[in-house]
Formats: structure tokens, C-alpha cells, sequence
């Protein structure tokens, strides 16, 4: 990456931060383009040389969100049990959440938006189709292993991210009302012993065996 690369990149995660504060406080709707560069500390002409509209931003600003969840999670087949592979998805799906979690409100915005906006309704359900395959193919070498009992592993897959997204939506709505770091590791924890043969014995992370 050359100097002026790194410039384009610095300045695009600023006015990614600035974006997200303005959207999490204000909403889609009322959020402007003029706002966000006031935000950013930046002038509206360089507001619209990196983003053509604010839809676009909006969307750039979840693909990086995105991105940054697949780079924690570094993919299948790096030599990990599935076990490991799916607490390697459980700790980037919490380190993502904990690094938007003063944007609930956003969150709240992208999945509202989606049912109105045809393109962020296909970045999602690319986006969940490519967790629910990649979790799939967790589990069905889970089963492969020896380690995991036989289930459908598309159907298992499914359950467990609407799982995370049902919980995350819960805390969403009411941020007071369970801790999200405990209770995202139950769900992981009972998922895998559920998963688990009648021998094989789990234990969390960090040795918390509840």
C-alpha cells in the first residue's frame, strides 16, 4: 500500500466513525451528508469524493462492518477442531457487536431499511446465507470427526445464527436488560454440548464449566 493509499484509507475509516455516530444518533432519514462531514471535520466536496450519497456510505459502512467480522474470523480449515472453529465464530460475532455497540440504534436502522431498500436486503441475505454455509460446513466436520452426533448441519447452522441475531436484536431493544458477553456464551456453550456425542464433554473457553 503506497502513501496516498493509506491517506484514502485513514480518511474513509473517519468518515465511517463520523457516519455511524451521526446514523446511531439521528436515524437514517434524518441523518445528512452535510452532518456527517461536520462530524468528520471534513468538507462536503470530500464527503462526495469518496461516497456518491449517503445511501452509499450507508451501505459502505456495513460492508466494512462485515469485512471486519470476516478478518476475525479467519475462515475454515486452519487446522482447528470444529469445536475451535466455532468458538472462533462466536468471539468475532461478540468483538463485533462490542465494537458497534453505542450503534444500536443503527443496527436497528439497517435491518428497518432493509425490507424497503433492495440492495441492503441482498447484502444481507448474502451475508447470512455465508454464515449459515460456513457454519454448516463447522458442524458437518464436526460430524465427520466424530466429535458432533448426527443432524442436518444446514438446519443446525440456521438455528444457530438466528439464534445470535434474535439475541442481539433482544439486547438491542433493551441494552439493561441481560448482559450480552454471558449470555452470547451460553448460547455457544449449550450449542456445542447439544451438538456434542453422549461421551464427548465440552468445556468453555477460559474453563468455565457451568
Amino acid at each position: 500500500m503506497n502513501d496516498q493509499e493509506e491517506v484514502n484509507e485513514g480518511k474513509q475509516e473517519l468518515i465511517f466513525r463520523a457516519a455511524a455516530v451521526r446514523f446511531g444518533e439521528d436515524g437514517y432519514s434524518e441523518t445528512t451528508m452535510e452532518s456527517i462531514a461536520e462530524e468528520a471535520g471534513v468538507s462536503k466536496g470530500t464527503l462526495y469524493y469518496y461516497f456518491d450519497s449517503k445511501e452509499d456510505l450507508f451501505f459502505e459502512l456495513l460492508l466494512s462492518w462485515i469485512e471486519k467480522f470476516e478478518d476475525r474470523w479467519g475462515g475454515l480449515g486452519d487446522e482447528e477442531s470444529s469445536v475451535d472453529e466455532l468458538e472462533e465464530f462466536h468471539l468475532a460475532m461478540m468483538a463485533t457487536v462490542d465494537e458497534i455497540a453505542s450503534f444500536g440504534k443503527l443496527m436497528l436502522e439497517f435491518w428497518a431499511n432493509a425490507s424497503r431498500k433492495k440492495k441492503l436486503e441482498e447484502i444481507l441475505n448474502d451475508l447470512l446465507g455465508e454464515y449459515r454455509q460456513r457454519t454448516a460446513e463447522v458442524i458437518e466436520a464436526g460430524i465427520e470427526e466424530g466429535t458432533f452426533r448426527e443432524v442436518n448441519p444446514w438446519q443446525a447452522s440456521s438455528a444457530l445464527v438466528a439464534a445470535y441475531d434474535g439475541l442481539w436484536f433482544h439486547w438491542l431493544l433493551a441494552p439493561d436488560s441481560f448482559d450480552l458477553e454471558e449470555a452470547g456464551r451460553e448460547l455457544i456453550t449449550n450449542f456445542i454440548r447439544g451438538l456434542g456425542k453422549e461421551d464427548y464433554e465440552y468445556e468453555p473457553r477460559g474453563g468455565d464449566d457451568r
